[in-house]
């Protein structure tokens, strides 16, 4: 109704000076340059089109769950098109800051990008709570590929990482990191300003890497043999988000007076512009070694997992019945 009201006063010629400026902000609403936010019709039709997008997507992870309800809530081609589609809506929005009198035009596209970075990581949590496959899946994929010798010829391990639904989601996630930030690039390189381009580069390299974090950490907790393990995956990657920023406002450690501390959590973004260039290439460091370990562990977890599952039916077949005399 907030949104609506505006337009129906305006059609009326009620007195539209009781209406506040946030409501009024919806007549300025542009999106890629069009100003879809001018009539009722236009943005009618665009909430509308995008009510159909989101119940598309939803019918389909629906559809899938009612057939298989063991199966992830998506396969890894349907994420792609997913996050291309998404990103593809909310760079739009994004392309058109709202500039105030005391602001330039520079900083709302940086506030812009921070609020993508915001966006871009609650949508890769609910990627990779849709993606990620549990222990028994994990293990069935693990002897599978031990067992099967045609398993090169069908494609490999590269092709069944990128399109299996089996397989962990690990490279899913990074080829859907990959296509959010070739999206969001080319937007980021045409800024006019460096001073605000450099850091939001950095964000993005840094959004992506604590992203794949996340992603390997979830998947490894997946992989254990503990009951809970869901529940364990959600309370471990929430505390790696929750927890850094809590104990830094506990010890007094702002943004601006430690802003090397922040590069290694999930807000990054608020301190890069106070941090320097070594404390941010020692962050990508930091986490790039983080990744190599992580994914050092689940690939040596699956493998165990393969070989210990395939001894196991092989000696379940070698055993002879015991027959009473």
């Amino acid at each position: 109704p907030t949104i609506v009201l505006p337009y129906l006063i305006d059609s009326n010629s009620f007195d539209g000076s009781r209406i506040s400026t946030y409501h009024r902000s919806f007549q300025d609403l542009r999106w890629f340059g069009l100003h879809i936010g001018a009539s009722f019709w236009t943005m009618a039709g665009f909430i509308i089109l995008n009510y159909g997008v989101g119940s598309y997507w939803l019918g389909q992870g629906l559809n899938r769950c009612f057939h298989n309800p063991k199966a992830t809530l998506i396969n890894k081609q349907q994420s792609y098109w997913l996050t291309a589609s998404l990103q593809a809506v909310i760079l739009g929005f994004a392309l058109n800051p709202q500039v105030k009198n005391w602001r330039g035009y520079t900083h709302g596209l940086e506030d812009n990008s921070q609020m993508l970075l915001v966006f871009n990581l609650v949508l890769f949590l609910a990627l990779i709570a849709a993606l990620s496959p549990h222990r028994q899946t994990l293990q069935d994929w693990a002897r599978y590929r031990h067992q099967d010798r045609t398993f090169r010829k069908k494609g490999g391990v590269i092709a069944d990482l990128i399109w299996g639904d089996k397989s962990p989601a690990v490279v899913a996630v990074a080829i859907n990191c990959a296509i959010a930030s070739a999206m969001l690039l080319p937007w980021i390189l045409i800024w006019p300003a460096n001073e605000y381009k450099i850091p939001a580069l950095f964000a993005l390299l840094l959004n992506s890497s604590i992203i794949m974090i996340y992603a390997t950490v979830a998947q490894l907790m997946l992989l254990m043999k503990a009951k809970k393990r869901a529940a364990g995956a959600v309370i471990t990657v929430g505390g790696l988000i929750l927890l850094p920023p809590i104990l830094f406002s506990i010890g007094s450690m702002d943004p601006y007076e430690t802003p090397a501390l922040w590069l290694f959590s999930a807000f990054h973004w608020t301190s890069l512009q106070h941090a320097t260039a070594s404390s941010v290439f020692l962050a990508i460091i930091g986490q790039s070694l983080a990744l190599t370990l992580l994914n050092v562990q689940l690939g040596r977890q699956l493998r165990q997992a393969g070989e210990s599952t395939t001894k196991a039916l092989l000696s379940g077949k070698t055993q002879l019945p015991v027959t009473a005399d």
